[in-house]
């Protein structure tokens, strides 16, 4: 399993599980929002949106909120593709732009979907303390599930060298501290998966293919 905080208050410890319903039936309760952290290329679109098709498979309804630095968002033309629901927070991260992410998910919320999947820039800390704490005040409208954060084993050995950048080292060491949940992607492609202290870690393999 994955590392959890000791908070009693985190998302860690909430019941996080999905009712299921027709697939043409929107959800009648809150919906949940799933935060998926992790640097750039630890395939955190292919794997929220491999998870869309799971739900969609098993009747529940999602959607997306992509976000970027950038005003134009490969990602939304992907999931666009795929056939999910999304929408952009764009020119700043979530922390930065956190009105505008209330709005994006209030804006969802009126598609009645189960969970919504939130995606932050791949350079993104702090994420606890300026985005979860105070989506808190919104408790009566979502329902808000563990951080989880995606980690490119490669990358991660990389990162926790000696000689590593240490500005890259010091962002991927915050996103590591922060997670509930910590999922190592890419173990079809590498089986060596580093040492993360006292850290517990989850695989997950990214080419997963959902009929």
């Amino acid at each position: 399993m994955t590392g959890h905080g000791s908070d009693p208050s985190s998302p860690a410890h909430a019941d996080w599980r999905l009712e299921r319903t027709t697939p043409s039936k929107p959800s009648s309760a809150m919906p949940w929002l799933v935060l998926v952290g992790g640097f750039l290329g630890a395939d955190k679109t292919t794997l929220l949106l491999a998870a869309a098709k799971e739900l969609e498979r098993r009747g529940l309804r999602s959607a997306m909120i992509v976000n970027d630095q950038s005003e134009s968002l490969v990602d939304t033309h992907y999931a666009a593709l795929s056939g999910i629901r999304s929408e952009e927070v764009t020119g700043g991260c979530f922390c930065c732009r956190f009105s505008e992410l209330v709005r994006t998910m209030e804006k969802l919320r009126d598609y009645a979907p189960h969970a919504i999947f939130a995606e932050p820039v791949g350079s993104c800390t702090d994420v606890v303390a300026t985005v979860l704490r105070p989506l808190r005040d919104f408790r009566k409208q979502f329902r808000i599930a563990p951080f989880s954060v995606l980690v490119d084993p490669v990358r991660a050995a990389a990162l926790m060298a000696e000689d590593a950048d240490e500005n890259l080292a010091f962002l991927f060491r915050k996103q590591l501290e922060e997670a509930d949940l910590i999922c190592f992607t890419k173990s079809d492609l590498d089986q060596e998966i580093p040492h993360l202290g006292s850290r517990a870690v989850r695989q997950l393999k990214s080419r997963v293919r959902i009929n």
